[in-house]
């Protein structure tokens, strides 16, 4: 196949040369230029022809080689670099309303939010819809506690008063004069008591015109309880009919009150610690209702 591609190349060359070849003929004075046919009026038949190449289609394309070998493996390719990400705020100079930063060696890439698209457009109001059936009573709430008790009331007006009781000395219940004797010739007694929760209670014994030579004395008031139904809150707990209750309080300028010489003022108040004398146990005054309080109640200062 090479020998006959070198020859097709040197003939034409030749051909594209214009050299001829010659031929001796027959006659020993003549030649014949064979590619040219120069001499076209040589009647010898036995001249060569000339030759005349003709150049066809191209032929079909032939089967495929066999596969190459594989070639070498080339060199391994450098490390690649990680990606570094990292989160922004909103108000980030790059990503105004937060994003991603992602660092791969010196070079960063920013991934950012959308922005908020703007509001749109308000539809109108769909019609009210139809009121519902009502609904069945629901069952009755148990009844609450009952409330703490409210104030008392005012006082009402004073009742008439009252037959058969016995003579007194000058003293009284409410308000009386008691001849001390020891260091003052007559003293102010007055005991005062509250309405409380349908009762009431003995909550002060007070004491004007002490002079002030009683300092150092000691005021006792004494209480006997009567017979029959008791109604204070200590009645049948811190005493019972016929006890005796003694009261007491200690005479000096650091319990009495008044700037007035000879006219100081004592109280025995009804939180005071007071003394059931029948029983030897204690109690205080306000558990003693006015009630339960016999005729005769005795003062002392001494």
């Amino acid at each position: 196949m090479k020998f006959l591609n070198r020859s097709l190349v040197i003939t034409l060359l030749f051909l594209a040369s214009g050299i001829g070849i010659t031929f001796a003929s027959e006659t020993a004075t003549s030649t014949i230029n064979l590619l040219l046919d120069a001499n076209s009026t040589d009647p010898n038949s036995s001249d060569n022809q000339p030759l005349t190449l003709l150049v066809g289609p191209p032929g079909p394309e032939g089967p495929a080689g066999p596969a190459g070998s594989p070639g070498e493996r080339g060199e391994q390719g450098l490390p690649g670099e990680s990606v570094v990400g990292a989160a922004l705020n909103v108000g980030d100079a790059n990503c105004p309303t937060g994003g991603v930063r992602l660092t791969i060696g010196t070079n960063n890439v920013y991934v950012c939010n959308g922005r908020d698209g703007a509001a749109g457009a308000t539809g109108p109001a769909g019609a009210n819809g139809l009121p519902g059936a009502p609904g069945t009573n629901g069952l009755n709430g148990a009844a609450g506690p009952a409330g703490p008790a409210g104030p008392a009331g005012p006082a009402g007006p004073a009742g008439a008063n009252g037959t058969g009781g016995g003579g007194g000395t000058g003293t009284g219940f409410g308000a009386g004069t008691l001849v001390a004797g020891v260091c003052d010739d007559a003293v102010d007694v007055q005991l005062k008591h509250s309405f409380a929760g349908g009762k009431f209670s003995m909550n002060q014994i007070l004491m004007t015109g002490i002079k002030d030579a009683c300092a150092g004395t000691t005021l006792k008031v004494y209480f006997n309880i009567r017979t029959g139904a008791l109604y204070g809150d200590g009645a049948g707990t811190s005493y019972a009919a016929n006890n005796e209750i003694v009261c007491q309080r200690a005479v000096s300028v650091a319990n009495w009150t008044g700037t007035t010489v000879d006219a100081r003022q004592m109280t025995i108040e009804g939180t005071t610690t007071c003394t059931n004398a029948t029983t030897n146990t204690t109690l205080a005054l306000n558990t003693i209702s006015s009630r339960d309080l016999a005729t005769n109640i005795g003062f002392e200062l001494g």
